[in-house]
């Protein structure tokens, strides 16, 4: 434990691990491979959750905390789901999400929003913006995982 007496809490990317882009093949994902996932959230406590909880389910995951940086990270790891808050500074989630659908090597991916905006009017522009799926904060982790469980199978599918 840490001064204090308060725990130190673990280190998300010690779990997570780097994406292997030299491993993606086109999309598809090899049965031994692991899902890549690029989290996009500006609060470090929820990125650091949400890549805690992927991780142990068998996930691999990179966070960035701004939309520049996640399009940057994108093109290096090239994702296969995307976990995306909309409210980021100081690009935000919708335009981040149309960067993703206007580039062809990044538009494969699966984008699941998840937000605090839950309103008909987010949710029209979310899909609108070509986010696949819309997740309310605070998302149910066993959400998030299910989510990340279909994307999987369906890039398996895919690659079959």
């Amino acid at each position: 434990s840490a001064a204090g007496g308060a725990l130190r809490r673990p280190d998300v990317a010690a779990f997570a691990g780097p994406f292997d882009a030299g491993a993606w093949s086109g999309g598809t994902l090899h049965p031994r491979e692991r899902l890549r996932v690029l989290i996009v959230e500006d609060d470090p406590e929820s990125a650091n959750a949400l890549g805690l909880a992927l991780a142990m389910a068998g996930f691999s995951s990179v966070t960035a905390r701004d939309g520049t940086v996640a399009l940057e990270l994108a093109h290096q790891h090239l994702p296969h789901a995307v976990i995306l808050d909309l409210g980021l500074p100081p690009r935000g989630g919708l335009a981040v999400a149309r960067a993703f659908r206007d580039d062809p090597s990044l538009a494969p991916a699966r984008i699941i929003a998840l937000t605090g905006f839950d309103t008909q009017r987010h949710r029209a522009a979310a899909s609108a913006a070509g986010i696949d799926e819309y997740l309310v904060k605070p998302g149910q982790i066993d959400q998030i995982v299910a989510a990340m469980q279909a994307v999987r199978a369906a890039e398996l599918a895919r690659g079959a």
